[in-house]
This record gives C-alpha cells, sequence and structure tokens, in this order.
C-alpha cells in the first residue's frame, strides 16, 4: 500500500523541520536574554519609571510608597474623626491606672471634651479651672454591659443600676505634659426609690483611658499593652509613733499623691483645693449635699456617706501626703492644720483604703 510507505517518507522529513526550528529558537533567545530578564522584573503593563509606585487613589498619594506611621495618619484624616496622634503611655501601678500625655493641658482638655461629646455622653458638670469633667448618672444594666460608656435607653430612675466618671486633667512640672484621672462611682437600686453605693470597678476605669488613648490616636495593640499591668497591694493601715493613725504607702510622694486623688474622687469627697507642693488635699463632707435636688440628672447630688458614716461631723478636713522612712504616709488633720480625733481619722483613711483596693 502507498499511504503507509508515503507515511515512513515524510516522518523523517518532518522531524528535521521541527529540529530546525527548535535550533533557531535557541539561538535567538540566546542574543535576547537581557530583555527576558527585564520581563522578569517588570510586571505586565509597568515600566521600570513605575516599580514601587502604586496608581494614585482617593488620597492621592501612593500608599506604597508611604511609611507605616504615615499611612495610618492619613487614614485618620481621611476619616476626619480622629486628632493627630499624640505621645502617650499609661502610668501608675497596681489597680491604680492614669493616662500621660505629651501635651499641654488646655489640648488634653480639648481633646476630652471633643471624645465625650463624639461618644455621646452627656456632661453634668465642667470646671475647667481645676480640670474637672463630672458626666451624668448613666443607667446601666446589671452585670457585664459591654462598654465603660454603654447606657440603657431608658431613664436613670427606672435602671437597676447607674455609673458616673469623673474625669480630671492635671498639669505636671513639665508644660508639655498633662496627666488624665478618671474616677468610677456606682450605684445599685436598693429597697423603696432607695440607692446604695457600690465599689468603683478599676476595669472600667482603665476602658474609659483605653477609649481615650484611641481617640488621641493610639493603636489598638499599644493601648491594650498600656491597660495590661500588673496589680499589687500598695497601702496599709498604720500608726505613729505617737499614735496617730496613718496609711503607709509603698510608693513615693508623687505616686503616692496621685493615686490619693483618684480614691478622693471615687470616694466622693467635695474637693475645696488640691495643692500637691504642700502635699495636701482640703475636703469637705456635707450630709446636706443631697439635700439640694437642683442640677442635671436624677440622681442631683448623691451623698455617698449618709449610711455609712453617720459619725462624721460636717466640715472640712485636710488628707496630708507626706515622706515617711518606709515609703509615703497619709494623715487626717483639721482645716487648721490640727490633729483630729483618731476615730474619725481612722474613719477617713479607712475610706481611702478601700478606694486604693
Amino acid at each position: 500500500m502507498l499511504e503507509p510507505a508515503g507515511l515512513k517518507r515524510t516522518a523523517p522529513f518532518a522531524l528535521v523541520v521541527v529540529l530546525a526550528v527548535l535550533l533557531a529558537a535557541c539561538g535567538g533567545r540566546g542574543a535576547q536574554e537581557p530583555e527576558r530578564g527585564e520581563r522578569l522584573t517588570v510586571p505586565p503593563d509597568l515600566s521600570a519609571e513605575r516599580i514601587g509606585q502604586i496608581p494614585e487613589g482617593r488620597g492621592g498619594r501612593g500608599a506604597a510608597s508611604l511609611s507605616g506611621e504615615e499611612r495610618r495618619e492619613r487614614e485618620r484624616a481621611e476619616r476626619g474623626t480622629a486628632p493627630e496622634p499624640l505621645g502617650m503611655r499609661m502610668r501608675g501601678q497596681g489597680a491604680e491606672r492614669w493616662l500621660q500625655v505629651q501635651a499641654e493641658p488646655d489640648r488634653v482638655w480639648q481633646g476630652l471634651e471633643a471624645w465625650l461629646e463624639a461618644e455621646g455622653v452627656p456632661v453634668a458638670r465642667t470646671d475647667r479651672d481645676k480640670g474637672i469633667i463630672e458626666t451624668n448618672w448613666l443607667p446601666r444594666p446589671l452585670g457585664p454591659a459591654g462598654g465603660a460608656l454603654l447606657a440603657l435607653e431608658r431613664e436613670p430612675e427606672m435602671a437597676p443600676m447607674a455609673e458616673q466618671y469623673l474625669l480630671r486633667v492635671e498639669p505636671t512640672d513639665d508644660p508639655q505634659r498633662t496627666e488624665v484621672f478618671v474616677s468610677h462611682r456606682r450605684v445599685v437600686a436598693s429597697g423603696d426609690d432607695g440607692w446604695a453605693p457600690r465599689p468603683a470597678d478599676r476595669g472600667l476605669e482603665a476602658e474609659l483611658l483605653r477609649g481615650f488613648m484611641l481617640h488621641l490616636g493610639a493603636e489598638e495593640e499599644f493601648a491594650a499593652q498600656q491597660i495590661a499591668q500588673r496589680e499589687q497591694r500598695l497601702a496599709r493601715l498604720d500608726t505613729t509613733e505617737d499614735g496617730e493613725p496613718r496609711l503607709l504607702v509603698s510608693e513615693g510622694y508623687l505616686q503616692t499623691w496621685q493615686r490619693v486623688g483618684l480614691a478622693v474622687d471615687r470616694a466622693a469627697f467635695t474637693v475645696e483645693d488640691r495643692n500637691r507642693a504642700q502635699g495636701r488635699f482640703l475636703v469637705r463632707y456635707d450630709p446636706t449635699a443631697d439635700d439640694d435636688t437642683e442640677g442635671p440628672g436624677f440622681f442631683g447630688r448623691l451623698a455617698f456617706w449618709r449610711e455609712r458614716e453617720p459619725e462624721l461631723e460636717p466640715g472640712n478636713y485636710a488628707i496630708i501626703v507626706g515622706s515617711a522612712d518606709d515609703g509615703t504616709a497619709v494623715t487626717v488633720r483639721d482645716e487648721d492644720g490640727e490633729r483630729v480625733p483618731d476615730r474619725l481619722a481612722e474613719r477617713l483613711l479607712t475610706l481611702i483604703d478601700d478606694q486604693l483596693r
């Protein structure tokens, strides 16, 4: 048959043609090797001049050419809700926390007001001279609520629990450094139209500081790391050699001053004056404070001590913070600096100690 013979003759010829084509291709590729290298380096649709750039998006600048910090700043600017980040760190020891911000007090105050407004937190009282912002009583459910500022959609008198925050902005020796303190207060419904105080929640205080850090531009991971600090007991009730009651704190003067300031705020003292140079808090106890129902909110001015401290005499008391051989001592005097009865001093120091725990 002719067909098989024809196939036998054409097969070698076809093989020769294929080999010739392959050899020619190999020779051509060797001469163009640099071009191949360029193609491997530069992806399709990109020239060498555009390497390292990304077409402009809504912000107008290539994201790949931005550093990590620049990119974060740009994202915040695009959101339009967070100010320029400030240097900050959490200070304190044990259960106490306060925020140190590398900025002047006025700037921190403005940031705090803006943050509370953005969060929709009603404010009952502000005193810029004293650096104090006090929120309204926030109605809350019993048990975990999912956030420091989460409130119930109901009137305060209808809620099983209510909470209040006192935020304090305090300057330091460095005019470009400011400290922010948060004090938490809580009451629960008790009996017929009654309210009973409950211990402050340090976790909610820390959560509030964390939220403010995020508002100032801190990264979530950084804020969480700053909050997570070891707790330990640092204070104990003691007496001096002549028998005067005192609260002994195993910390330096400045840290003790700051911690006692938080304790005073939590205990709902009315602070008439703070003098760090003299180490003195001048506080007022007024058992009729609850009689004045004027002002914002259902709770008005809640007197925390009415049931717990009936033996306290109305008037001003000086809480003194001073150095001691084995730490820092806290004592109580009257407004003129004279010693008060030991029982009275013990009661006031116990109140402060309770808030330091």
